[in-house]
């Protein structure tokens, strides 16, 4: 289970990184001449993606990619300047460029989506076990009769007669 607290900085950690891929990548591409003036899509996505694999999970992965677009571009609008780039977003294009990074947080938070990570980690866990009040034999829990002894059992946790156990100091009740 996660904290209020994990789930903010998995969000501010997609937001963070999301921006700095997209605005490496937005200089880089729209500063190379030869690359198409659409490519600025291309870097939002990415950087979106990114934000959406970090914060796991499709509507916080499109949240966060959306705030790492909008950074990327506002950083891009305020440098240009002092690059000396001509290129300018138009309204349009800075829509697109929203757009583009959303779809990009989306699928990159589905392919992390928790519901994924919790199948996976459960599969791992240790299934619970019952013992039988006759021969002692370890059963799985959905059991009805003793596979060893064929008693009909009640199901009595090997955690609690491990309690018991050692609340009777060693001696079997």
């Amino acid at each position: 289970m996660t904290t209020i607290r994990q789930e903010i900085t998995s969000f501010l950690d997609g937001l963070v990184i999301g921006f700095l891929i997209a605005s490496i990548l937005l200089f880089l591409l729209l500063y190379a001449d030869f690359v198409p003036a659409y490519s600025y899509l291309l870097a939002l996505f990415v950087g979106g993606c990114v934000a959406g694999l970090i914060t796991r999970g499709p509507w916080k992965g499109g949240v966060s990619a959306f705030f790492s677009g909008f950074f990327a571009i506002f950083l891009f609008q305020v440098t240009r300047e002092f690059l000396s780039l001509d290129y300018e977003f138009s309204l349009y294009q800075i829509m697109a460029g929203f757009v583009a990074a959303i779809i990009g947080g989306c699928v990159g938070g589905f392919l992390t989506r928790p519901t994924l990570l919790v199948v996976a980690q459960q599969k791992g866990e240790p299934q619970k076990v019952y013992v039988c009040p006759q021969c002692s034999a370890e059963i799985p829990m959905k059991t009805k009769y003793c596979p060893e002894c064929g008693t009909r059992l009640q199901k009595v946790p090997l955690t609690e007669k491990i309690q018991n156990i050692t609340r009777t100091g060693g001696e079997e009740s």
